[in-house]
């Protein structure tokens, strides 16, 4: 599903709640920029690379591992780095 998803999926987003769930238990956080890579994909058809930017609690610390967030429209995104 990662693969599918495009900046259209989180756009109308900004300022709403996502749940992030890890190891360590689920930490919500809220949705405050989502915007193109300035880059080309090197692939001719694949979706444009997007970055998301989130703001979550200093506490509990989020190290490097994989995530699911709960998308408010799409359920679950399972194995977000």
């Amino acid at each position: 599903m990662l693969d599918q998803l495009t900046l259209d999926d989180f756009k109308n987003h900004h300022g709403k709640s996502f749940t992030i769930e890890g190891r360590g238990g689920s930490v919500e956080m809220t949705l405050l920029d989502a915007r193109l890579s300035p880059f080309p994909s090197v692939f001719p058809n694949r979706r444009r690379a997007f970055a998301l930017l989130f703001v979550a609690p200093k506490d509990p610390p989020l190290g490097n591992e994989m995530y699911n967030i709960r998308h408010p429209a799409k359920t679950v995104l399972e194995g977000v780095y």
